[in-house]
């Protein structure tokens, strides 16, 4: 890998919100140590029209806000825009690493999608209510109900051992159907039973925003898109 694919090469973190971003922020440094990569962070805003009237709105510390209205949002966005900005600017520069920040309009699922470039891994969000030490979890693997992610793992199986090891947890890789409709309940029951702290998803497994954003909602951790297969460089340091 040369100088100038290490500066373009970056983790993004995707999420509606600071609750959201602060448990991923952490695992993506952790992930961007490993592949000499940037920080990229993304507040996503939804539509208002995506947004019910009334709903409550979180605030930068994760607790309840005002019902919703515009102005409401608006500073929602506002300050956790602040928030989210700082933690990352903060965990960024302890670990020495570049970072950038930015707010676009989109759910998060779209943004993941849309803003991820060649060699990129994208991480979206996912408050934590309770801390959690379940394993780091690809799906797509060749394991049948599950296993140890071992010797001659794919590319997704690789970065997960790397970044596993360097949160001191488990990897292991778990056999999933590949479509793209939502998460039935078979999934979504065997997803709750892990209590997973990341899921790793293979990015050429035709994943439709809709498709992500229902993983998300089933694992309830962040969620991490690898790079392609091709971007072995990366895979290679962090399987290391």
């Amino acid at each position: 890998m040369t100088a100038d694919e290490t500066a373009r090469r970056r983790v993004l973190i995707v999420a509606g919100g600071f609750a959201d971003a602060a448990p991923a922020i952490s695992m993506a440094a952790a992930l961007a140590a490993l592949s000499r990569a940037a920080l990229l962070g993304v507040l996503a805003r939804e539509p208002l029209a995506e947004l019910a009237e009334g709903a409550p709105v979180l605030s930068a510390a994760g607790g309840g806000a005002r019902a919703l209205t515009r102005e409401a949002l608006e500073s929602a966005w506002a300050a956790d825009a602040r928030a989210f900005q700082r933690r990352l600017s903060e965990t960024a520069l302890a670990a020495q690493l570049g970072w950038e920040f930015r707010s676009d309009p989109g759910t998060g699922a779209e943004l993941a999608l849309r803003l991820r470039r060649p060699g990129d891994m994208v991480m979206l969000g996912y408050r934590r209510l309770y801390r959690r030490q379940g394993p780091v979890v690809v799906l797509g693997g060749p394991s049948v109900g599950g296993g140890d992610a071992g010797a001659g793992a794919g590319a997704g199986e690789k970065l997960a051992q790397g970044l596993a090891g360097a949160l001191h947890l488990r990897a292991m890789t778990l056999a999933w159907p590949a479509r793209s409709d939502d998460v039935g309940e078979r999934e979504a029951q065997l997803l709750e039973e892990l209590s997973a702290s990341l899921l790793v998803l293979n990015p050429r497994a035709g994943l439709a925003p809709q498709r992500l954003a229902a993983l998300l909602e089933a694992a309830r951790c962040p969620v991490l898109i690898g790079p392609d297969d091709g971007d072995a460089d990366v895979e290679d340091e962090a399987g290391a």
